[in-house]
């Protein structure tokens, strides 16, 4: 809300959420940054790869403290960034 100027929507904090993704996008556009892997070369090929080296630099089969992120969880967010 303070850094994106995204409205605060109390009845739908989720909304508010959206719209400061979306503002974090825009603004990362603006300065020339990529905002997708695929803008980048990477696709879905890849993914199972990553993940396997996400996972390799943790212990027990995720990465994480607070929330622990299994090899599945890593190739939905990697599906998300496509």
């Amino acid at each position: 809300v303070k850094c994106f100027g995204a409205k605060m929507d109390f009845a739908h904090p989720e909304n508010t959420v959206m719209e400061g993704i979306s503002n974090l996008e825009d603004f990362l556009t603006h300065i020339g940054l990529h905002t997708r892997l695929s803008q980048i070369g990477i696709d879905d090929k890849e993914f199972e790869y990553c993940a396997d080296l996400a996972i390799a630099g943790g212990t027990d089969g995720y990465i994480g403290k607070g929330i622990k992120l299994y090899k599945q969880d890593i190739l939905e967010v990697y599906k998300l960034a496509l």
